[in-house]
């Protein structure tokens, strides 16, 4: 038994050593692309988005600030789709898309949805209406993701993008 445990936390520690080795490759690979700098930069300006999630972001969906909000949804997994058949009007839910862009996502959209009154609003909304907590922090999720993208595409930080644009309305996800 002792040497199960003894094993195991080997494997945790060179885990552990891993994980950090391949966070100090990031932040360079980051720091020698003048764009995704940039990118990083001006992620880094909204509230509750820190260094780190904004270079997982970068890192899971490159491809940030150049497509349309329904393609970045769909390739991070947030899009809903329809599972209708004839006249069959089927649930709509998530599925596919980059498990890393969805995780990279997750723990900046809880501080988002508690502080964020544009994000926070939506949730309680969705909450009021009856959604599940999980089905209404992934709305939360696609709705920062969007807003991000826009923000990015237009070469803007945070205030600068509040201050001239409204949000899109979320569509309705029953």
């Amino acid at each position: 038994m002792k040497n199960l445990q003894q094993s195991i936390r080997k494997i945790l520690a060179f885990l552990l050593r891993m994980i950090r080795d391949v966070d100090r490759q990031i932040h360079p690979h980051i720091q020698d692309d003048p764009r995704l700098q940039s990118m990083a930069e001006q992620l880094e300006t909204v509230p509750d988005i820190s260094s780190t999630s904004a270079q997982q972001l970068l890192i899971a969906l490159p491809e940030i600030g150049t497509l349309t909000r329904r393609k970045i949804a769909s390739l991070a997994g947030l899009a809903p789709f329809a599972r209708d058949s004839g006249g069959t009007t089927g649930q709509r839910s998530i599925r596919g898309g980059r498990r890393d862009a969805h995780n990279a996502l997750f723990m900046p959209t809880l501080c988002v949805i508690r502080y964020n009154p544009i994000i926070k609003s939506m949730y309680l909304r969705l909450l009021a209406a009856g959604k599940r907590r999980i089905v209404a922090l992934v709305a939360c999720m696609r709705k920062l993701l969007i807003l991000l993208n826009r923000m990015l595409k237009q070469a803007k930080d945070w205030a600068q993008f509040l201050e001239n644009t409204k949000p899109e309305p979320m569509p309705n996800l029953t």
